[in-house]
């Protein structure tokens, strides 16, 4: 299967660890925000600054990134989206925002994005040993209604306001009536806010990423065997795995079985070599975000989320466990 041994496979199947945090610190704003995406300087998603402060904060101690300027940001980050934050979402963000923290007319306020903020904040704040900072996200976590969005003991996606900013005081929103009650990131609202869940759907063919998610935060054995099954569905199914939701030729793309993610495999391959087996196949750069089979497009517009997360994986999962060989290792064949 493999013409060298597996390790080595392991090493060379990650994208320089320097050259991944640079990329994500051209992602962060003088004011801590990250921004969704490198070709939109207007728009700041809630779930992109929760994940990115997070690797930041792996970034810091390892050397990687200046701790005390990570420090600064994460604090002005957390305060300036919790401030500007309007009275009438009972604690909830919105997906995307202004660069000062406004909720675009268009974002959702969305539950699943709320709790990625603050779970990365959480961890970032650990991570760099900040008990003030700490204080401050338990203060504001306590402020969230959990029960506005939750039906039947399972929490809604979010909701619509019907008019965007200019709705009136006693307007009433557009609830997203989906649940998260299946196998799913959606597992992370309920660890963060302490409710016992257990879902009612049970599923393996979603995109990757729903399964990688939740063990960015926490080690649930559910998941880790969740995201192994998701693995080898893909590759019974497909030939091969990698499908998940990211930017494909014609935009965001929720799921295409022949849009893959080079670096998301290169994270899940640091604990599941299967997934590595695509990345030779198709001779892949583990830097590549996102890479379309069909006609070879490569992705080179970064989402924060797609390179946060992959870092945080890879960092946890011992990927970057000799960082001094990979920053000096060469890559695979590149398709970039």
């Amino acid at each position: 299967m493999f013409a060298i041994p597996l390790l080595a496979v392991t090493f060379l199947a990650a994208p320089a660890e320097n050259e991944l945090v640079e990329r994500i610190e051209r992602l962060q704003l003088q004011n801590g925000m990250f921004l969704d995406r490198t070709s939109d300087r207007t728009t700041v998603s809630s779930a992109a600054t929760g994940m990115g402060s997070y690797a930041l904060a792996y970034a810091a101690t390892r050397g990687l990134a200046d701790g005390a300027e990570v420090a600064q940001r994460l604090e002005l980050a957390f305060q300036i989206t919790t401030q500007a934050n309007p009275a009438r979402n009972h604690g909830w963000l919105a997906h995307f925002t202004d660069t000062n923290g406004n909720p675009k007319p268009f974002s959702e306020i969305s539950t699943i994005d709320t709790a990625l903020f603050y779970m990365g904040m959480q961890k970032a704040a650990e991570l760099l040993n900040l008990p003030h900072l700490q204080q401050r996200i338990e203060h504001e976590l306590g402020k969230i209604d959990t029960s506005f969005v939750l039906r039947d003991d399972k929490f809604l996606h979010g909701f619509y306001w019907p008019e965007g900013n200019n709705t009136s005081d006693d307007a009433q929103p557009d609830f997203i009536r989906h649940r998260w009650a299946d196998s799913s990131e959606g597992v992370i609202l309920y660890k963060l806010f302490n409710i016992e869940f257990e879902f009612e759907i049970r599923r393996v063919d979603y995109p990757l990423f729903v399964y990688l998610y939740p063990l960015m935060f926490f080690e649930d054995e559910r998941y880790v065997r969740l995201l192994s099954e998701a693995v080898d569905f893909q590759i019974a199914e497909y030939g091969y795995s990698g499908v998940t939701a990211t930017d494909g030729p014609h935009g965001y793309t929720i799921h295409d079985r022949n849009l893959i993610s080079p670096l998301l495999l290169s994270a899940v391959g640091s604990r599941f070599p299967a997934a590595l087996e695509t990345l030779q196949k198709y001779s892949l750069d583990p830097a590549i975000a996102a890479y379309y089979i069909p006609s070879g497009w490569v992705n080179s517009d970064d989402l924060t989320i797609d390179l946060a997360s992959a870092y945080v994986m890879l960092v946890q999962w011992k990927g970057y466990s000799h960082r001094e060989d990979l920053v000096t290792e060469s890559a695979p064949t590149a398709t970039r």
